[in-house]
């Protein structure tokens, strides 16, 4: 099984930097949490990247009723 720890190279410099880690260097597209990094991405709280342009077209897709969410949960 393959764990995302990071985006992919080629997306960098289309996503904005972060925060520091341990050592001060600053993160773009890179797991936060340093425990998860160590364990290869897996962590619930390891993170999504994604572009915004992707973002909203999950967002419309949700609001055009995707099945992904109930329409209930998509209403609130």
């Amino acid at each position: 099984m393959t764990h995302i720890v990071s985006a992919p190279a080629a997306w960098r410099r289309r996503i904005a930097p972060t925060e520091d880690d341990e050592q001060g260097k600053m993160l773009r597209g890179v797991v936060h949490d340093p425990r998860a990094r160590r364990m290869g991405g897996v962590a619930v709280m390891a993170g999504v990247f994604s572009t915004a342009d992707d973002l909203s077209k999950f967002g419309q897709a949700l609001l055009n009723g995707s099945p992904i969410l109930s329409p209930e949960i998509v209403e609130r």
